[in-house]
């Protein structure tokens, strides 16, 4: 075993000095591995990382030596402003229940205490216990409190250790046991199982560092979103009012007002064709919204184009180009400037050529808000039988737009933009790279219904994997059947397709809420899959993902499937596999105009291959978890970044 000494300097100028004791000297690259190893590892004494200065094992304890099991009512020495929010840790307000009787059924939550929250989520499969460090108070009965019996006990050491699944998980699974709604704690059972603890004087050492360190994020996050709302602020204030002459905040150095111009000052048509022949087929250019100009069998796989393309039009490089064709949100067409090779465009197409001292990338940015285009073209055109744009090409040019007197200004603008593309365009091609991650593992770490093992395995699994039925690990339920009389502003959420996106699940405003009072199904868990049981789109028919929820009331609607299991995790991974994609090609019944559904008999009776050890399956189930958390925050990234540049869009430019 060898050792190596780890200098960590916080952003708040705190240093520690810690010992490092493994084999693996690369096991410690990152902050999280850093504070998983300051707790012992599975079947090891003390902990591989260390405060300097501290060394021999850590003594194992019974949870009955730690703790004892308390319940102890409220004899309304607390109000209502004590009932302390057990998965928030925080008092709660504007408390309806608060007549006397009700709050003598809370059980008193003292400084210091843990109390069991029994839901499972992704981060806690049976459940997890959270301590009071917010100061004496109440709890709902549900929740069972545990108080310690030491004084030699660091509270913000277990505040991490008590709440750490690598550190409770397998605990929890022996001491806990699963009812309708969550996961109870036997709290016998828990008092006799055991946990490693350091010396009081490391405990301390430990819960200091953890803490700080939630300081610096907390301090982080709390700048990051001051910063967004200060590019709000400049969204709103850096491009003057619908032909407006000044923002009101400008880039360091331009301070002449803005000069509003029909846009015919800034463009000329081109009327360019490709009568030589000079460009052919594989020339051919499409536009987009989301990709901008990019040549048509790269963006589409092929070329749409006819025979002949001597009569399309030349599109250049930095050429600008109006669609005319309707898109959903800019329903009169898009503008947008050809930043790559020169090549040609449809002959419904309009194309420009930028007039000296004219930026073609700002006249790019400027009509790339929906809002923005829309309130422009609109005036200007008619919508023929196809829903095509009655608008010559001169006539597009009659609006008057906002835009700085210098060129240098404009490229300034376009510039911030065309960068901030760039930091999308990356976070975009990891999130893409993540998901084709996913689907080959899907594809290689599952055994399909031609072969008993999977191409790829887990170091340590052996053995061929054993067949089952969907029916033999999980249950079916469908979902509520409601009227519009039940909808009302708040009261149970519904779950709908729409919540899930793309493997993960997720609720918006424009989700529906019924009375409680006409629920009488059982309602969604934290962990249950919820699944597309019908559409009218046969394609989205089988689409699931793992339900999160923070204790909020929902149930799955009348289209939908839950699906519970206790290896809800491994399952919903192993719905991503190849045999559920076969089987939904004949489990969907439906399709050419018909509403596709998914026949829950057929779905129950399917078979498939799983691993004969649950420690492989939970591997898998664990691998396919943090992968998709990944995907996720990828995700988001993308999410803010596109917010980013639409408020930037809006509010830059009139």
């Amino acid at each position: 075993m060898a050792e190596k000494e780890i200098i960590l300097q916080g952003e708040d100028g705190q240093v520690d000095e810690l010992v490092l004791t493994t084999q693996d000297q690369a096991s410690c690259n990152s902050l999280e591995d850093c504070v998983r190893l300051l707790f012992p590892q599975e079947g090891e004494k003390k902990p591989r990382l260390r405060f300097k200065g501290f060394e021999g094992d850590w003594e194992r304890f019974s949870f009955g030596d730690l703790y004892e099991h308390c319940v102890v009512k409220n004899d309304l020495t607390f109000g209502k402003d004590k009932i302390i929010s057990v998965a928030n840790m925080y008092f709660l307000q504007d408390v309806n229940n608060s007549d006397d009787d009700y709050l003598r059924t809370y059980n008193v939550f003292r400084l210091g205490d843990i109390a069991f929250e029994g839901h499972s989520s992704k981060e806690f499969a049976h459940g997890r216990f959270v301590e009071n460090t917010i100061g004496d108070g109440i709890v709902s009965h549900i929740f069972d409190v545990f108080r310690p019996k030491s004084e030699k006990y660091d509270l913000m050491f277990w505040k991490y250790a008590i709440n750490n699944e690598m550190l409770m998980g397998k605990i929890l699974s022996r001491c806990t046991k699963a009812s309708t709604m969550m996961n109870d704690i036997v709290a016998d059972e828990f008092l006799k199982e055991s946990f490693l603890v350091p010396s009081y004087e490391e405990q301390k050492k430990i819960g200091e560092f953890l803490s700080r360190l939630d300081t610096q994020i907390e301090f982080y996050q709390q700048q990051f979103d001051k910063l967004k709302q200060v590019k709000l602020a400049c969204l709103e204030t850096m491009f003057p009012e619908f032909n407006g002459c000044t923002p009101c905040v400008r880039f360091e150095g331009f301070d002449d007002a803005w000069k509003v111009v029909p846009l015919s000052d800034c463009l000329s048509v081109n009327t360019e064709k490709n009568l030589e022949g000079k460009y052919g087929r594989e020339d051919v250019l499409s536009v987009s919204d989301d990709f901008g100009v990019v040549n048509q069998i790269k963006l589409l796989g092929r070329s749409f184009a006819g025979k002949s393309v001597l009569n399309y039009r030349v599109l250049k490089h930095g050429d600008i180009v109006y669609t005319k064709s309707p898109l959903k949100v800019k329903p009169f067409g898009i503008i947008k400037v050809n930043d790559g090779e020169s090549g040609i465009v449809s002959t419904l197409y309009a194309v420009y050529t930028p007039k000296e001292g004219v930026s073609a990338r700002f006249i790019n940015y400027y009509f790339a808000p929906a809002q923005r285009m829309n309130k422009y073209i609109h005036p200007l055109v008619n919508k023929g039988a196809k829903n095509d744009m009655k608008v010559s090409d001169e006539n597009v040019l009659k609006g008057t737009i906002s835009i700085p007197t210098t060129i240098e200004e404009q490229e300034q603008i376009a510039q911030f933009f065309s960068d901030l593309d760039g930091r999308i365009l990356v976070q975009k091609q990891q999130l893409e790279r993540l998901k084709q991650m996913k689907q080959s593992c899907l594809g290689l770490l599952f055994a399909d219904n031609q072969s008993i093992t999977p191409p790829l395995r887990f170091k340590g699994f052996s053995g061929e994997w054993i067949m089952i039925r969907f029916s033999d690990i999980a249950t079916i339920r469908r979902g509520l059947t409601y009227s519009p009389e039940n909808i009302c502003d708040r009261g149970v959420r519904v779950l709908r397709s729409s919540n899930i996106d793309e493997d993960a699940f997720t609720i918006s405003d424009s989700d529906v809420f019924v009375d409680s009072r006409c629920v009488n199904i059982p309602l969604a868990n934290n962990g249950d899959i919820l699944v597309t049981a019908a559409n009218g789109s046969p394609r989205l028919v089988g689409k699931h993902c793992l339900v999160e929820s923070d204790d909020e009331k929902m149930v799955p609607g009348g289209f939908m499937y839950l699906v519970s299991s206790d290896e809800a995790e491994f399952l919903n991974a192993c719905m991503g596999a190849s045999w559920y994609k076969k089987f939904l090609v004949t489990g969907v019944s439906g399709g050419n105009g018909a509403i596709g559904n998914l026949s829950k008999d057929e779905l129950e009776k399917c078979e498939f291959y799983i691993p004969k050890e649950k420690e492989e399956r939970n591997r898998i189930a664990s691998f396919f978890t943090n992968l998709d958390k990944q995907i996720s925050l990828q995700s988001q990234q993308v999410e803010k970044l596109m917010q980013l540049k639409k408020a930037c869009l809006n509010q830059f430019i009139a």
